[in-house]
C-alpha cells in the first residue's frame, strides 16, 4: 500500500477504463506519498505525466514533466519525457497537415505546420539535456543507456532536419 509505483499501475487502470478523475486522484496521492524524497517525487511526477500523455491531456503532462524538471533539472526521464512528447505531438500535427485538402483556403495546412515547428523547437533543449545526462554518466554505465542515446540523437537529427537547421544537424 505504500508503493507509489503500485498506485501508478492502479491509476493507469482507471485511466484505461475511462475513469480519468479517479486515476488522477490516485496518482496525486502517490505523488504525495513520496513528497519528502525528491528523486522519488520526480519519478512519480514523470509517471503521472506519462499517464496524462496517454490520456491525450498534454497540458497536464507538460505540467507534471516540468515540475519533475524543477526537482531534477538534468535528469534523463523528465527531459526525455518532455522532448519525446513534443516530438510526437509535432509529428501528429504534420500528419494532420497532410490530410488537409490541397484546395483548402482556410490556412489550416500552414497553421498545423507552424504548430509542428513550434513543438519541434520546444523539444530541442530537452533532448539536449537528456543527451548530456547520458554523456555525463560514468563509462561503465553508458552501455546500459545506448538505446536511449541513439533514440535521442536520431530524434534530434530529425528535429534539426524538419527545422532546416543544417549546421546543427551536422
Amino acid at each position: 500500500p505504500e508503493d507509489y509505483r503500485a498506485d501508478a499501475l492502479l491509476a493507469s487502470a482507471y485511466l484505461m477504463n475511462g475513469n480519468a478523475a479517479k486515476g488522477v486522484e490516485i496518482m496525486n496521492k502517490a505523488i504525495d506519498k513520496v513528497a519528502a524524497d525528491p528523486s522519488k517525487k520526480a519519478e512519480a511526477l514523470c509517471i503521472a505525466a506519462g499517464l496524462y500523455e496517454n490520456a491525450k491531456d498534454y497540458t497536464g503532462a507538460e505540467a507534471k514533466y516540468k515540475e519533475a524538471v524543477t526537482i531534477t533539472p538534468n535528469a534523463y526521464a523528465p527531459n526525455y519525457g518532455l522532448a519525446s512528447m513534443n516530438y510526437n505531438r509535432a509529428a501528429d500535427k504534420l500528419g494532420e497537415a497532410e490530410k488537409v485538402p490541397f484546395d483548402d483556403q482556410t490556412g489550416a495546412y500552414d497553421k498545423l505546420v507552424n504548430e509542428s515547428k513550434e513543438l519541434f523547437r520546444a523539444s530541442i533543449p530537452y533532448f539536449t539535456t537528456a543527451i548530456n545526462y547520458i554523456d555525463a554518466l560514468p563509462d561503465a554505465q553508458k552501455p546500459t543507456m545506448r538505446a536511449q542515446l541513439h533514440s535521442c540523437l536520431k530524434a534530434l537529427s530529425t528535429v534539426y532536419a524538419r527545422l532546416e537547421m543544417t549546421t546543427e544537424a551536422k
